[in-house]
């Protein structure tokens, strides 16, 4: 389970080239041969892997990862009713992903935009178990920061097409708590310092788009 982390750390150390042997053999050599059932083992060993990709702007790459050794063995073995301890997560690693990949065009095979938002700025999303939260983050990226870039991702479509501000500055708002939160807790609890650099990233974008949110009208 330790292989993901190891490759965050090489990255994070700037050793490039031992981040991707390291990668590269878990994805060719390690999942392969994992037992599909085991989704909870094939987790946490994949997870830290997305965010590297991601970083890397293989962010395709990434939702392909996860559909492959995630979802598709989950839906597969358990279906719907299932439960494993990181599913929570799924949803919303699968939206942070795909909004990461279409920043331009939305495709007409997923969830209209208009949906997301909505479901977004809902009182109960973003609502993350302190030990799921606590467990993501060691891993490399902690579900409120998640939940936060889903946000700023979410209000950067509408800055960009000109669309009214007021749900913009909701997600906005909502996504600066989230990435304070996030924040807080991952330097309290020793989150990897991989998924806090990723966090700050994500809370001085949002910063920026509520001070240009401020000179509108």
């Amino acid at each position: 389970q330790t292989y993901g982390l190891t490759a965050q750390w090489y990255m994070a150390m700037g050793e490039e080239r031992k981040c991707t042997q390291t990668l590269e053999y878990v994805l060719q050599h390690v999942m392969p041969y994992m037992d599909e059932k085991n989704v909870h083992n094939s987790f946490m060993i994949v997870y830290p892997l997305l965010w590297i990709l991601k970083q890397r702007g293989q962010v395709q790459e990434a939702r392909k990862v996860f559909e492959q050794h995630i979802r598709v063995p989950f839906d597969k073995h358990y279906g719907q009713g299932g439960t494993s301890f990181f599913m929570p997560l799924y949803r919303s690693v699968e939206i942070l992903l795909d909004l990461a990949t279409f920043d331009g065009e939305w495709p007409k095979g997923l969830n209209p935009i208009e949906e997301l938002e909505d479901w977004a700025l809902k009182q109960e999303s973003g609502r993350v178990d302190d030990t799921l939260d606590t467990m993501s983050a060691q891993l490399g990226r902690g579900a409120l920061g998640i939940w936060a870039e889903v946000m700023l991702l979410l209000a950067k479509r509408r800055m960009w097409s000109g669309q009214e501000v007021t749900k913009t500055r909701a997600l906005v708002d909502k996504g600066l708590g989230l990435a304070d939160l996030s924040l807080e807790k991952d330097r309290k609890e020793k989150g990897t310092e991989f998924g806090v650099v990723h966090v700050e990233e994500v809370l001085e974008e949002l910063t920026e788009a509520h001070l240009n949110l401020g000179w509108c009208c």
